[in-house]
């Protein structure tokens, strides 16, 4: 019997104590009130349990800081036909409508919370708390080409004449975290900002991690955007891929969860509105090189229910994160031996959300490789969006001759293309053409297509080609002359008749 059992008094108190500890963790969305928003405002990180409510069988996760939600208000004035975005957005200005917790309970009792058979006014909503998988395969490979041919066939030299090249954009890693001296002597120019970093594990340094997943995602965004600014949100434990971690083998989910991503989130929102507040706004980039295990998830039809639950606690931080102007690259996952030989899962929960850049994986001959997951999403059936490289000799964090591979390393080279077209064309919130719905569609009509025209569940809209976004992008030179019939009056009067 250990001590918490023998100071609870017997084994009929084990047992008890034994099903508390065994409970399953769960993120509790809790309605505004003053004492939660001075909590949330003291900014230590502690949680005062008797300010949060008493929910029968629910025990309260004093180490998981409360998250602020912001509520969605319509958006005001004329609607233009270029503007892409919804008619909803988030005023940075305002204060949280809600707070985020998270706690532990038995199967019955967060049943009851969620499907309102408890009525508790302070609760909104209840979130199952899943483990997540990063986008591993199942083998190592060898490298089918070099950064030169990845830097070619991404069109770097054509961002680059044009200025894209990642300066003053930062580049968040959400991830297992970063190793800054590796970045250092293998890329040279990125920057790191320390104060806009993050560390979920207590004691943790930004960019003093090992190297790991972390830390090729990051190397790998460089490729497109040198020039950028490395955010190193660690939200879960270091990570080094290996052969055999895919999403059904025992040594690939890690210990980590939803509540990890979603503090994660929560970070990088009050980053952008402390940067709204002081009209100083931030051009973010966000890189996710992971999906959830959905194989855990419950039903669709549950309100627990993640995959295909809007109302969830990461997919709502994810929405909010993007109504705050950031640009959201996800990868589409990959599957694992087992799946490709029956049916893979769909892309699903946050990595479908039509709010983000769903990224799959093609070789360097534009070829579809075999473990990305495929079409359609939950959310937004046309998924993935865009397809990017992989299986390439990058990092060689596992040795020399190991390629960065998968949708991990595609997704990260999308979103350092991203990164590098928003240097020179920044998101403005008073331009809805420069939103990040705006920039997507623009990634998808240049992409490069490859086997069929148009969209297809394999590749989306084809392969990122920064160098034709540079190009539909960059303003006409200075010394530019419109020809002669453009400036010819019309030969019809057009006008109307009285």
């Amino acid at each position: 019997m250990d001590d918490a059992n023998r100071n609870a008094g017997g084994w009929g108190r084990e047992r008890r104590l034994s099903l508390v500890r065994a409970a399953e963790p769960i993120l509790v969305e809790l309605r505004y009130s003053g004492r939660l928003a001075e909590m949330a405002a003291s900014g230590d990180g502690a949680l005062n349990v008797a300010a949060l409510p008493r929910l029968d069988g629910v025990r309260w996760d004093e180490s998981f800081a409360l998250i602020p939600v912001r509520s969605a208000h319509r958006r005001t004035g004329p609607h233009a036909r270029f503007d892409l975005e919804p008619r909803w957005a988030i005023d940075p200005h305002a204060e949280a409508s809600a707070f985020i917790a998270r706690g532990f309970a038995d199967g019955g009792v967060w049943r009851s919370l969620a499907e309102g058979a408890l009525t508790e006014d302070a609760v909104v909503s209840v979130s199952a708390d899943l483990p997540i998988t990063f986008s591993s395969v199942d083998s190592l490979a060898t490298g089918q080409g070099d950064l030169d041919a990845v830097r070619h066939l991404l069109g770097t030299d054509v961002l680059a004449s044009n200025g894209f090249q990642g300066a003053d954009v930062d580049v968040a890693i959400v991830d297992a975290g970063i190793n800054r001296a590796f970045l250092q002597r293998t890329t040279g120019r990125l920057r790191f900002d320390e104060a806009a970093s993050w560390s979920a594990a207590a004691g943790g340094t930004p960019f003093e991690f090992p190297v790991g997943h972390a830390t090729m995602c990051a190397f790998d965004v460089a490729v497109a955007a040198p020039a950028c600014t490395v955010l190193d949100v660690a939200a879960f434990r270091p990570y080094q891929p290996r052969a055999g971690a895919g999403a059904h083998s025992d040594v690939g989910p890690l210990a980590v969860r939803l509540s990890d991503a979603v503090r994660a989130f929560g970070h990088l929102c009050e980053l952008m509105v402390a940067a709204a507040r002081a009209s100083r706004p931030r051009s973010l980039v966000v890189c996710c090189s992971w999906e959830v295990d959905t194989a855990h998830d419950h039903p669709p039809d549950s309100p627990l229910n993640y995959g295909a639950n809007p109302d969830h606690a990461l997919n709502k931080m994810v929405g909010q994160l993007a109504m705050l102007g950031a640009d959201i690259v996800f990868s589409a996952g990959n599957t694992s031996a087992h799946e490709r030989e029956n049916a893979p899962r769909p892309i699903s929960g946050a990595n479908s959300l039509a709010t983000v850049l769903t990224v799959g994986a093609v070789d360097l001959e534009s070829r579809r490789l075999d473990v990305p997951r495929p079409g359609p999403g939950v959310f937004a059936s046309e998924k993935p969006d865009v397809a990017a490289f992989a299986r390439f000799a990058g990092s060689a964090i596992m040795g020399d001759g190991v390629t960065d591979d998968g949708t991990s390393a595609a997704c990260a080279l999308a979103a350092g293309v991203v990164a590098a077209v928003r240097s020179g064309f920044r998101h403005d919130p008073r331009r809805p053409e420069t939103s990040p719905a705006a920039l997507r569609a623009i990634i998808k009509k240049q992409a490069r297509h490859v086997g069929s025209q148009g969209f297809d569940h394999d590749c989306g809209w084809g392969v990122i080609d920064g160098a034709a976004i540079a190009e539909a992008l960059t303003a006409p030179p200075a010394n530019y002359r419109p020809p002669d019939w453009l400036q010819r009056a019309p030969t019809v009067d057009l006008r109307p008749r009285r």
